[in-house]
C-alpha cells in the first residue's frame, strides 16, 4: 500500500516539481440547472501530485458548474489504475505518456485528451550514499512500479549513462512501498516521486541521481480516455485545423511530418480561438514550424461574405439522403448569414485529396515508425499496418512526379480564392455504422476523408462547425452533421470569426455546446489571436471611390470599408488646381480639424482598409501641401487621415456648406484640362 494519501477537500501541498497546468478560461458560465441530466463519468487518480487538480476541481464545483457528472476513483496503486482503463472500467484515467503506450500497442482503443502537466524533476532515481555514479549502479537492486513510468525513467537514465536494464535488478513495489523499501535499507535505490523524493532527501539517506528535468518534455502527464467513453461524447463540436507549422509539433508522434498539424476541438469558436492564441507560437526547434504572418482583409468579419460551394454534380453523400438534406439546410443557413453563394469546380481538389493515401506520400507514414513496424509488424492493427506497409513500395522517382502533380494542383486550386473568401463543404459525406466501418476499413475511411484530405496538401486552414443533427437510418438517436470553413495558409483568424458567426445563428438543439445540452453562452470580445497586418484611412477628396485617384488605393489592395462622416467641428476647402504628371488639372480638397469654430461641420470622407506594407508608398505618392495625419470620425474612432499645411489655405474655397467632396464636384463645372 502507498504511505501517501489524499485529503482532497482540504489538501494542501508545497510542491518541488515545476508544473505547468493547462490554463482555464475565467468568464461568465450558464448555470446548469435544468438541464437534461448527465451519465457518470470515472475517471481514475493516483498518488501523483500533479494529479490533485482533480481533487481541487471536485472540491471548488467546476464539474457540477459545466454539466459533468465526475466521479473521482482513487487507486493506492497506480499501474492498477492503467488496468482498469484498458479493461472498460473506467471512462478515463490521469497517467503518463509512456505508460499510454503499452496498452495502445496491445490495440485498447484510449486516447489522449488532456496534458495535465510536465514532469520537470518530479520523477527520480535516488540512490544511497555508496553510489556516487551510474558505475555504481551496475548489480544493485531498484525498486519501482515495473512497466510503469517509474520503469521507463529507469530505462532512459541507464541508456543515457551507457547502461542497459539487465545490468540492475528491478524489484517490483509500488511507489509508496518502494520508497519505504530504500529508507528501510532492503534496496539500494528506488525510482519514485514526490512526496517519497523529498522524504528521502530529507532523511539523509539517499539523493536524486537522475530526474525527469534531465528528460525534459518526455513525461507528460495526460487524462486518457477509453473510447467507448469518448464515442457518445465527442460530438457537435468545433475543430480548428490551423495553417500548417503555426502549432509546435516537436515532440509529436509524426504520420506525415511534412504534412502534419496539430488540431484543437472546442464547444465554441471562441473557445478555439483563445486557445490558438496562446499555443500559435513560433517553435525554433520545429524544422517545420514558421511564424503566423498577417492574415489581411477579415472575410469572416465581412457584412456579405463570399464562400464557395461544391458544384451540385460533385456532391456525394455516400448515398445518405438525410444527409443531402443537412447539406442544403447549412448553404441555406450561410445565406441567412448574409453570404454569397458561389458554385465552384473543385475537381482539383478531388484529386489532391486522392494523393493523401493513393500517393507515395503513405511512404512518409511508413518512415515515421519504420523501425517499430519493421520489427513487429504483428503489434499493429491490421488496418493501418496494411496501409503503412503500402507506403515501403513507391520508388523515389514516384514521389519526384506526385511532387509535380501536386505543384499544378496547387496552381490550379489556388484559382478559386479569385472568386470567393472561404470554402463550404460538408465535414464528411455521411457517418458510417461501426459495423459498415469494420467491413470495409479502408473504403468508409477513404469516404470520410473526402472533403478534407486535400487540406494539408494545398497548405490550407480549415475549422469544421456544427451545423444541426440528423437522423441516419440504423442509428438509436439523432447524430451530428458539420461543414467545414477552409481558407489560404494564414486566415485562421477570418475563419474562426466566421465560424463564430455561424455558430452564434444557430437554433434549436444545434445551438447547444456540443454533447452537453447546454445553450451556447453570449459572445464576448475577444482579441485576434494573429493581427490582420491592415490599416484603415480617411479619404474625402480626389482618392474617393469613382474619382481620379482612387486608383491609388485599389491598386495596393485596398478596400472600401465605410462612408461615414467627421466629427462635426470639420472645415473643407478646394485648392487651387494642380497639374498632375500626365498633365492632368487636378482638383483636391483640404480637411481641416476646426474644435470651437462655429462654422465646422460633419463633413463625409471614406475609409478604406489596406496592407500595411503598402501604406508607405500610398503616403509617399502624396505631394504637399496635403499629407497623413489622424482624423476624427462620427462613431469617436480616430484613423489616419488627410491633413493639410495650414499656409496653403491662402487662396483655397470655402466648401464646408457641402458637406463633401462630392457634393461640391457635382456642383463645380469641371476644370479643363
Amino acid at each position: 500500500m502507498s504511505s501517501f494519501s489524499l485529503e482532497p477537500p482540504n489538501a494542501c501541498f508545497s510542491l518541488p516539481r515545476d508544473l505547468r497546468p493547462c490554463r482555464r478560461r475565467a468568464g461568465r458560465q450558464r448555470p446548469v440547472g435544468g438541464q437534461h441530466a448527465r451519465a457518470e463519468v470515472k475517471v481514475g487518480v493516483s498518488d501523483w501530485p500533479g494529479w490533485v487538480a482533480w481533487y481541487v476541481a471536485e472540491k471548488k464545483g467546476f464539474f457540477k458548474k459545466h454539466g459533468a457528472d465526475v466521479k473521482l476513483v482513487w487507486f493506492p496503486n497506480y499501474t492498477d489504475s492503467i488496468s482498469a482503463l484498458s479493461a472498460g472500467q473506467l471512462d478515463a484515467n490521469a497517467q503518463t505518456w509512456s505508460d499510454t503506450m503499452g496498452p495502445l500497442a496491445k490495440g485498447v482503443p484510449v486516447k489522449a485528451i488532456l496534458v495535465n502537466d510536465n514532469s520537470a524533476g518530479n520523477d527520480a532515481l535516488v540512490v544511497g550514499p555508496k553510489i556516487r555514479s551510474f558505475a555504481d549502479l551496475k548489480g544493485k537492486s531498484v525498486a519501482l512500479e515495473q512497466y510503469s513510468v517509474s520503469h521507463f525513467v529507469l530505462v532512459n537514465a541507464l541508456a543515457k549513462n551507457g547502461l542497459k536494464a539487465s545490468d540492475v535488478k528491478i524489484v517490483n513495489l509500488s511507489a509508496g512501498d518502494a520508497a519505504a523499501a530504500f529508507l528501510g535499507g532492503r534496496v539500494e535505490a528506488a525510482v519514485v516521486w514526490n512526496p517519497w523524493i523529498h522524504q528521502i532527501e530529507t532523511s539523509g539517506k539517499g539523493r536524486a541521481l537522475f530526474t525527469s528535468k534531465d528528460l525534459p518534455g518526455l513525461i507528460p502527464d495526460l487524462l486518457v480516455a477509453h473510447d467507448k467513453a469518448i464515442a457518445g461524447k465527442r460530438k457537435h463540436l468545433v475543430g480548428l485545423k490551423p495553417s500548417l507549422g503555426l502549432l509546435s509539433a516537436r515532440g509529436v508522434v509524426p504520420a506525415c511530418r511534412t504534412l502534419d498539424t496539430i488540431s484543437i476541438f472546442a464547444l465554441t469558436a471562441d473557445d478555439a480561438h483563445r486557445v490558438f492564441a496562446v499555443a500559435a507560437a513560433f517553435d525554433a526547434e520545429d524544422a517545420y514550424a514558421r511564424p503566423a504572418e498577417p492574415h489581411g482583409v477579415d472575410h469572416g468579419a465581412q457584412a456579405a461574405p463570399r464562400p464557395g460551394v461544391p458544384r451540385a454534380d460533385q456532391l456525394d453523400f455516400c448515398g445518405s439522403a438525410v444527409d443531402a438534406q443537412a447539406w442544403a439546410d447549412a448553404v441555406a443557413h450561410a445565406r441567412g448569414l448574409g453570404a454569397e453563394i458561389v458554385e465552384l469546380d473543385i475537381a482539383p481538389l478531388l484529386e489532391t485529396a486522392r494523393l493523401l493515401y493513393g500517393g507515395p506520400w503513405v511512404a512518409e507514414r511508413y518512415q515515421a515508425i519504420r523501425g517499430f513496424i519493421d520489427a513487429q509488424p504483428d503489434a499493429i492493427f491490421p488496418v493501418t499496418r496494411e496501409i503503412t506497409l503500402g507506403g515501403a513500395r513507391p520508388l523515389a522517382a514516384d514521389a519526384f512526379a506526385a511532387q509535380y502533380r501536386l505543384q499544378a494542383l496547387q496552381r490550379q486550386a489556388a484559382q478559386v480564392w479569385r472568386q470567393v473568401d472561404a470554402l463550404l463543404t460538408p465535414t464528411a459525406p455521411t457517418h458510417p455504422t461501426i459495423e459498415a466501418m469494420l467491413a470495409e476499413p479502408i473504403a468508409r475511411n477513404s469516404e470520410l476523408g473526402l472533403y478534407t484530405n486535400f487540406m494539408n496538401l494545398l497548405d490550407w486552414a480549415a475549422v469544421a462547425v456544427p451545423a444541426g443533427f440528423v437522423t441516419r437510418p440504423g442509428a438509436t438517436a439523432p447524430m451530428p452533421h458539420g461543414v467545414t470553413l477552409c481558407a489560404p495558409a494564414h486566415q485562421d483568424v477570418p475563419l474562426l470569426h466566421l465560424a463564430r458567426r455561424w455558430q452564434a445563428a444557430l437554433q434549436g438543439r444545434a445551438a447547444t455546446l456540443g454533447a452537453t445540452g447546454q445553450p451556447l453562452p453570449a459572445a464576448q470580445p475577444i482579441t485576434p489571436a494573429v493581427p490582420s497586418g491592415q490599416l484603415r484611412v480617411a479619404v474625402c477628396g480626389a482618392h474617393l471611390e469613382g474619382q481620379p485617384l482612387n486608383g491609388q488605393l485599389t491598386s495596393r489592395g485596398a478596400r472600401l470599408i465605410t462612408l461615414t462622416t467627421t466629427t462635426p467641428d470639420h472645415r473643407l476647402y478646394a485648392l487651387p488646381p494642380i497639374v498632375t504628371p500626365a498633365g492632368q488639372r487636378l482638383l483636391r480638397p483640404a480637411l481641416v480639424h476646426a474644435p470651437g469654430d462655429p462654422l465646422g461641420r460633419a463633413i463625409e470622407v471614406e475609409v478604406w482598409e489596406l496592407p500595411a506594407r503598402e501604406f508607405g508608398s500610398f503616403v509617399a505618392a502624396i505631394p504637399a501641401p496635403l499629407g497623413i495625419g489622424k482624423t476624427r470620425l462620427a462613431d469617436g474612432s480616430v484613423v489616419p487621415g488627410f491633413i493639410c499645411e495650414e499656409g496653403a489655405l491662402a487662396g483655397a474655397t470655402d466648401i464646408t456648406g457641402y458637406g463633401g467632396w462630392r457634393a461640391w464636384v457635382g456642383r463645380q463645372a469641371p476644370v479643363a484640362g
